[in-house]
């Protein structure tokens, strides 16, 4: 028998779409061990993480700097014209006390849609 003449790289991305596509078969398992499977994964990748966060941790620390990472400031949107320019008519010290209090009650998490109804009301 005569064996036709192939180019080695020819020959060679055969074997690789063979390769491929045996790898692509689908093999029957235990519905009970395929999730006893997932579920072990599920658990080392946890694990996983977190040694991971772990030795994080540590190499923080080995550096000389704290645990965890220091949390971003809040950036708060600006006092509406309205309220600055009421707030303006006040007399200096009242004006930067009441400016105070508005940004205060703002860095608490309340809106200024209700701290400037306040101040409409007074």
């Amino acid at each position: 028998m005569r064996w036709p003449l192939v180019w080695r790289s020819r020959f060679d991305a055969l074997q690789v779409e063979c390769d491929l596509l045996r790898a692509q078969q689908l093999y029957m398992v235990d519905r009970e061990a395929f999730n006893l499977l997932v579920d072990e994964r599920d658990r080392l990748v946890t694990q996983n993480a977190d040694l991971l966060n772990h030795v994080r941790r540590i190499d923080r620390v080995e550096h000389g700097l704290t645990e965890e990472e220091r949390k971003k400031r809040e950036v708060l949107d600006d006092m509406p014209y309205e309220m600055k320019r009421y707030i303006s008519k006040y007399r200096s010290p009242t004006r930067e006390y009441q400016e105070k209090l508005a940004w205060d009650r703002r860095k608490k998490g309340e809106p200024w849609a209700d701290i400037w109804a306040e101040y409409q009301a007074k």
